[in-house]
């Protein structure tokens, strides 16, 4: 650095001796976002699907191996009510997008 606050022609770094990298190919194909959607879409409904056969498999296995209770009938309609309806919901906005 010089006295005044300025940068020496010592200190720059000279890169014009190094190779100029060559400019990457643009896709002149526009984006289609489309083939990405449908894919999350389908991975989401798996996974709503999934987790409806759980909670239907839990309660049923609570029926048959847990004693009787009372309140099996709340936990059932508690946990399987909401899961069927966003099961639907999704399913149906799923197969809808696809006409």
């Amino acid at each position: 650095m010089t006295g005044d606050g300025g940068v020496s022609t010592e200190e720059v770094k000279d890169f014009s001796s190094e190779a100029v990298r060559e400019k990457p190919e643009v896709s002149t194909v526009p984006y289609d976002p489309e083939p990405a959607r449908e894919k999350i879409r389908g991975h989401v409904a798996y996974a709503l699907i999934a987790l409806l056969i759980g909670v239907v498999g839990t309660v049923a296995a609570m029926a048959a191996w847990a004693k009787p209770a009372p309140d099996l009938n709340q936990l059932t309609t508690a946990l399987i009510t909401p899961v069927v309806g966003l099961v639907g919901s999704v399913l149906g906005f799923y197969y809808a997008g696809k006409k």
